[in-house]
């Protein structure tokens, strides 16, 4: 059993409870054989809590979420730094008291968490590990980096005992990119398996769409676009729901009232915590998720696990488990292509079983099988 401090750039908090929760699945999965204290520090856009530091422990799992604020003011790019390292030390003073003897670092989400665990790792001389999930290797942001930080990213990589990403889709994409390691372990995203609740009888037929509004990423606008080329009397027959909130959550209300379906065809339901996302998924008949990138979506496997089919690019980590016997795996960026897959989908989706839907992902994804996944991981430096 390992003692692990974790850092991480995303997590769950107050403002957004949706941000980062694979990671916290993946933290969960981990304690199942290990203890594990989770550290994140929170810029806050809003009022700080009452206290700005919150702690939680669950079984072997310990969470410390610091929340800072922003200084938005001339001296804030020297400001904030300070703030950020006076919330590292009072959350490492936690992790301390909880998990005194730390016997892996693991950083998930580069850079500044890497830069923590590789120094942390040298004081204490113990390994560490790198998470990644950000799909910037693979948009072009990443290669737009100056030279400086990019070399920064290579060492920290490098120097790490392992690299673990959620999909061989991102592991070539940082492959590309120069970033190598000698340990590197695909570890897809983890699930939590719902109560299977009777679904509700509905007249219209339910499509959901889970994601972040970021039009560049996620191109709900070619959703909406789709949608509103459909025959009237196709849209009486369905009723799309899209959680999520973003930058570009107005523009897309705003082209889905200039279409006359906004409220009527498709409803903003807003940010929703991950326990409200699967009250969603199971209430409804499909999942659609139109992305021109995705690192692995783990939106795609909380679907199948509720039973329920998905509509899926090929845009990365979903080519790797969306298969024919669960879903429809379509190009990115082709909106042939989607209208088709989603006509096919409101006259055929009843023809996926639930129980196969359920029982794939539980057989890859289940966090008894990730947890195994993660000690494979940690074996690979500890035992040698």
């Amino acid at each position: 059993m390992h003692s692990i401090w974790m850092f991480t750039k995303w997590y769950p908090n107050h403002e957004d409870p949706q941000l980062g929760i694979f990671i916290r699945k993946h933290a969960e999965a981990i304690s199942l054989h290990n203890k594990i204290s989770v550290l994140y520090i929170h810029t806050s856009k809003e009022s700080l809590p009452v206290d700005p530091i919150q702690e939680n422990q669950t079984g072997k799992l310990h969470e410390v979420v610091v929340y800072i604020s922003k200084h938005t003011g001339l001296f804030g790019i020297f400001i904030q730094p300070i703030r950020y390292l006076s919330a590292l030390r009072m959350g490492i003073n936690r992790l301390r008291k909880i998990h005194p003897n730390p016997t892996v670092f693991h950083s998930y989400i580069l850079l500044r968490t890497g830069i923590i665990a590789f120094v942390l790792s040298r004081f204490y001389r113990r390994p560490y590990v790198i998470s990644e999930q950000w799909s910037g290797y693979a948009t072009g942001k990443f290669n737009a980096f100056a030279s400086w930080r990019k070399n920064i990213y290579s060492f920290i990589i490098r120097k790490a005992d392992a690299l673990m990403t959620v999909s061989h889709f991102l592991a070539d994409q940082m492959q590309k990119n120069k970033l190598r390691n000698k340990n590197v372990f695909v570890i897809g995203n983890s699930i939590e398996l719902p109560s299977n609740k009777i679904k509700s009888k509905s007249e219209k037929i339910r499509v959901l769409l889970v994601a972040d509004l970021v039009d560049e990423i996620k191109n709900i606008s070619g959703v909406i676009q789709m949608i509103a080329s459909l025959d009237p009397s196709i849209l009486s027959t369905f009723e799309l729901k899209i959680i999520g909130a973003g930058i570009d959550e107005n523009k897309l209300k705003t082209q889905a009232a200039t279409t006359s379906l906004l409220n009527s065809v498709i409803f903003f339901e807003g940010l929703k915590t991950n326990k409200e996302v699967y009250q969603y998924l199971e209430s409804s008949d499909f999942l659609l998720m139109n992305s021109r990138f995705e690192t692995f979506s783990s939106v795609c496997i909380e679907a199948l696990s509720c039973g329920i089919p998905v509509i899926a690019t090929d845009c990365g980590g979903p080519s790797e488990f969306v298969t024919k016997e669960c879903g429809l795996l379509i190009p990115a960026d082709n909106p042939s292509e989607l209208k088709k897959a989603f006509l096919y989908m409101l006259e055929d989706h009843n023809r996926y079983a639930p129980n196969v839907l359920q029982d794939y992902v539980k057989n890859q994804f289940s966090k008894e099988v990730m947890g195994a996944e993660f000690q494979t991981l940690y074996s690979a430096f500890s035992d040698s």
